[in-house]
C-alpha cells in the first residue's frame, strides 16, 4: 500500500554544471588575480607576492590591522 507521504514525493530534474571547473577557475583569476606567497610580518603587517588580474607579477605589504 501507498501511504500519502510517499505519493506527494515528485522526482526533482537533475541539474549539472555547465560550466566546467577549469572555466571557473579562470573567470577566478581574470578577476582576482593569484596569490603566491603571503607572508605576516610583525603581527600588524602582510607581505604578499602575487599575479595580479592582468599578469603582472607584483608585490603589496599592507596593515591587516583594519580587517
Amino acid at each position: 500500500m501507498l501511504s500519502a507521504a510517499s505519493e506527494s514525493h515528485e522526482s526533482l530534474p537533475l541539474r549539472f554544471n555547465t560550466d566546467a571547473e577549469w572555466k571557473k577557475c579562470a573567470k577566478v583569476l581574470a578577476r582576482d588575480g593569484f596569490t603566491l606567497l603571503r607572508m605576516p610580518g610583525g603581527g600588524i603587517r602582510e607581505f604578499t607576492v602575487g599575479i595580479n588580474r592582468h599578469g603582472m607579477l607584483g608585490f603589496l605589504q599592507k596593515d591587516t590591522t583594519s580587517e
